[in-house]
């Protein structure tokens, strides 16, 4: 999620569903991809352009997802 997009902790909606926090966030990259959780972020800012239900100084920002699972064996 970009720095100043909503799964601060907070929400961030998709087509599948509201993202209330990273926990859900890491899920659904698990699940679906990076590439999907970039395209919920960007549908929630589509859906909200002033910002109204999910505040942030920009209507978009960059967006870059990383996810990684470690094995400890």
């Amino acid at each position: 999620m970009a720095t100043g997009q909503h799964v601060r902790g907070d929400v961030t909606a998709g087509s599948t569903g509201e993202h209330t926090d990273w926990s859900s966030a890491l899920e659904l990259m698990q699940a679906s991809g990076a590439t999907e959780l970039i395209r919920q972020v960007r549908a929630a800012e589509q859906s909200d352009p002033d910002g109204t239900r999910w505040p942030r100084n920009k209507r978009s920002d960059d967006a870059t997802a990383v996810f990684g699972l470690l094995s400890t064996s």
